[in-house]
């Protein structure tokens, strides 16, 4: 594997907005060493079977711990190290995820805020062969919230680049929930009806894996390891007419990501599974990455509408731009944008160092 790079600690997203509930821990009973819970015996098994049993989640659990260590260590994570420990299932990798949040979030400076809906485009699922939705978590400690002031003129978040292995930038769509959704099966209009925010988001992936071209470790430890989540930036939350975005008119967005001025990627909500970016949103609703559903406040990051950009050394300007083609569209910027034509609804930005 590559060399552990020693880095400094990760920049502090600051607070939540106001009224903001979001934080919490995504914790299953006996999901970890710190929440563990007396497991019952069901006496009608064999002997053998409930002993292999714990003996399986006790291996889950070592690889949750394996992957703490490497968070830790900035080390990259091999094949070999979680070895028959990783998950052989989309269940156990969710498990063993679970275990992994709670140990970092075991300082109570650090939160679980939100997820990202990885794999949710064409364009993603075929880069990583990858048919379906995969999920993470999103941590207090590498959210970057721009504010009115910040997106008014224009100015970047300044992040240390050496947080992370090997930085990829992808061009999403987020909202922040300002009621409960799920756990049970919604609709569209219930999913837009509980969105409080609409932003354009920067996520900030991390290759910390040994070769995941050559799917080592398995694409079920990446779930297991937050599905390659390093960071995310908010935007201001987008506005049409000086109101908030309606979610449902999330399909009708574009978005281009640009590095150094240049453009190096662009796609629609429509590219979002089902055409419409609130469907991934239904999706984690009700999903097993969901089991409680998704609280007020929580952070959605819905995907990413292009492929993902791997910074180079000499790359460090990133920004994101969504507009709504040419409509009437009034945005705190207000100002043009001129790969499109038409004007800006919202924007991220990141300056690395």
């Amino acid at each position: 594997g590559k060399p552990a790079i020693d880095c400094g600690p990760a920049t502090n997203a600051g607070p939540a907005p106001p009224g903001s509930s979001c934080r919490r821990s995504f914790i299953r009973p006996g999901g970890c060493a710190s929440n563990l819970q007396p497991r019952p015996t069901d006496l009608s098994l064999p002997f053998s079977h409930v002993f292999i049993d714990d003996m399986r989640s006790l291996q889950l659990s070592r690889c949750a711990a394996a992957l703490a260590q490497c968070r830790a260590t900035r080390t990259v994570i091999c094949e070999t190290m979680v070895g028959d420990t990783a998950p052989k299932t989309v269940n156990e990798a969710y498990e063993v995820q679970t275990s992994l949040q709670s140990i970092l979030t075991a300082s109570p400076i650090i939160n679980v805020v939100g997820q990202k809906v990885g794999c949710t485009t064409a364009v993603m699922q075929e880069y990583l062969q990858i048919p379906h939705p995969c999920v993470g978590g999103i941590y207090d400690n590498a959210l970057w919230r721009t504010t009115q002031w910040r997106a008014e003129k224009s100015i970047p978040h300044s992040i240390d680049r050496k947080q992370w292995h090997k930085i990829g930038l992808e061009c999403e769509l987020a909202v922040q929930l300002k009621t409960q959704l799920g756990p049970d099966a919604v609709t569209r209009e219930e999913a837009a009806s509980a969105v409080g925010s609409v932003h354009a988001a920067l996520e900030i992936v991390d290759d910390r894996y040994e070769d995941f071209r050559a799917y080592k470790p398995t694409p079920l430890t990446w779930v297991a390891d937050d599905f390659f989540h390093g960071g995310s930036v908010l935007g201001w939350p987008m506005k049409v007419d000086d109101a908030p975005l309606d979610p449902m008119l999330l399909d009708l967005l574009h978005g281009t990501m640009s590095v150094e001025g240049h453009v190096v990627g662009a796609g629609r909500g429509t590219d979002i599974i089902g055409g419409h970016p609130l469907e991934a949103l239904r999706w984690l609703a009700s999903s097993e990455a969901a089991p409680n559903g998704l609280p007020a406040g929580w952070v959605v990051s819905l995907g990413s509408v292009c492929s993902t950009h791997w910074l180079s050394a000499n790359e460090s300007r990133v920004h994101v731009c969504f507009q709504l083609g040419n409509s009437s569209v009034s945005f705190a910027e207000k100002h043009a944008d001129s790969d499109n034509g038409g004007l800006v609804t919202g924007t991220a930005d990141i300056d690395f160092r």
